[in-house]
């Protein structure tokens, strides 16, 4: 968007945004199959959360992470090692290139209409979800 004005008047745009957060957490297979579930906080809580609900989803499920502290806390691995379908395969750390899923989140995020305002999480939901799927669709071609 672009304003003008004369010299002597200045420009003033009024901002209503937001500060609300919010956490996804996503798996993709091999086959382009995605998991994604969305949170109000990254935390080790709702990361088991997630855990949970991915193996649920898959069965037997070898799952790539990276060494966050919400990655490594107690009840995750607690949980894991008493998961026999969780297989954990740990990246070396400060490696975020080795993780498909942080270079599929950073296109998403590229290809996402910047030139609009998504004031909430569900309005911007629709939009990233056809982002995904288009790109989930292009990975099994």
């Amino acid at each position: 968007m672009k304003y003008w004005s004369s010299r002597s008047v200045p420009v003033i745009t009024t901002y209503n945004g937001s500060h609300d957060r919010i956490v996804t957490y996503s798996a993709l297979t091999t086959d382009g199959r995605q998991f994604v579930r969305t949170y109000e906080k990254f935390d080790k809580e709702t990361f088991l959360k997630y855990l949970k609900a991915l193996v649920g989803h898959f069965g037997r499920t070898a799952v790539i992470m990276d060494n966050a502290p919400q990655h490594k806390a107690r009840i995750v691995r607690e949980y894991l090692e008493g998961e026999p379908n969780a297989r954990i395969i740990w990246l070396s750390r400060a490696t975020p290139e080795l993780s498909v899923v942080e270079e599929y989140w950073h296109q998403t995020k590229r290809d996402l209409p910047v030139s609009e305002y998504y004031s909430r999480w569900c309005t911007c939901a629709a939009p990233c979800q056809s982002i995904l799927e288009r790109r989930a669709s292009n990975l099994t071609q």
